[in-house]
């Protein structure tokens, strides 16, 4: 069994902050394998939010692992860069939104140009985009 979809959160502002960030990853680890649950460290990622240009980077560990780092990351489907802005995220909703578009209007002209039925089947395509 795996623990599924854990975040940890911590402000770094010095190299003490770094540590006790790293006790909290060796405690939830800990905690993890006393519970029969496995991280896996392969889809872990170490992703440093900031809005200005320095920051204290750390180097941590998941049970003797170094978890890989990433410039951005996808959440409950939105995804969040490192300065928190969500260009990445709406440029992707932009392009699946185009792609669904193209689709509709492409294959619209097989409904003998019925606009309700191209309204409906682009409206129920978008779906999957916004959420």
């Amino acid at each position: 069994m795996f623990a599924d979809d854990l975040k940890l959160y911590h402000e770094i502002r010095s190299e003490d902050n770094c540590v006790q960030l790293q006790l909290a990853i060796d405690h939830v680890a800990s905690w993890c394998e006393g519970n029969y649950l496995s991280l896996n460290v392969s889809k872990c990622n170490v992703v440093s939010f900031r809005r200005k240009r320095d920051r204290i980077e750390c180097d941590y560990s998941v049970g003797g692992q170094v978890p890989s780092r990433s410039d951005k990351v996808r959440d409950l489907g939105v995804v969040f860069d490192q300065q928190l802005f969500f260009v990445p995220h709406i440029t992707q909703l932009i392009s699946s939104g185009s792609k669904i578009y193209g689709f509709v209007i492409r294959n619209g002209k097989y409904f003998n140009n019925s606009s309700t039925i191209i309204f409906i089947l682009f409206n129920t395509l978008m779906i999957r985009v916004r959420t």
